[in-house]
């Protein structure tokens, strides 16, 4: 048998085995002509692709530092859906942004998930937040709530995105104001709301 050569801090993943030099990218289906091509590439790993309401573009998440094995500080993406077209970083947190990111209606603005800063890894609490597809800074949404949140997703008239909001192992249904970041809970009790 031939040795197995590790050259990545991130050498083997539960179920996969040993990695090498496989990455996790995206590649476009041309469904009239039945053509496959990539639309990613690269040593970085893309996750949680999201298209535009318009068919346009792709945001996804992706950790692109200069060795992505090591570092806890995934962003934000936007690419047009066209082969041969550049990522374009849209967030630049320290830490994690996680998630599948979701456009806004208009296609203006995508809500995604804020972790941590890396040195918190352990305690990490996911905040909702949002940045203007355009650039500019990411807005945290959730900053005065002491719980963590997850699965955003927009209310049709924009003005609110609703989230699983998790409370001492219950997790909530809570609207969330874009506006000034007012939480609202929509369910009560021991339950567990999800997809």
């Amino acid at each position: 048998t031939n040795p197995i050569v590790v050259d990545r801090y991130q050498f083997k993943q539960d179920g996969q085995g040993y990695l090498g030099t496989r990455r996790t990218h995206f590649y476009l289906f041309d469904v009239a002509a039945k053509k496959v091509e990539p639309l990613t590439a690269g040593r970085y790993n893309e996750s949680n692709p999201s298209w535009s309401p318009d068919g346009r573009w792709i945001a996804f998440i992706s950790e692109r530092s200069a060795d992505p094995d090591r570092a806890n500080d995934s962003n934000v993406y936007v690419i047009e859906a066209q082969v041969g077209s550049e990522p374009r970083q849209l967030t630049t947190w320290s830490g994690p942004d996680e998630g599948r990111p979701a456009w806004s209606p208009d296609g203006k603005h995508l809500a995604y998930l804020q972790g941590s800063e890396p040195r918190l890894g352990a305690y990490n609490l996911n905040q909702l937040a949002i940045v203007a597809v355009e650039g500019g800074e990411g807005r945290v949404l959730t900053a005065a709530l002491d719980r963590a949140v997850s699965g955003a997703e927009w209310a049709a008239d924009g003005a609110s995105i609703l989230v699983q909001l998790q409370d001492d192992r219950a997790v909530q249904l809570a609207r969330v104001r874009v506006s000034d970041g007012a939480v609202t809970r929509l369910t009560e009790g021991r339950r567990v709301v999800s997809a």
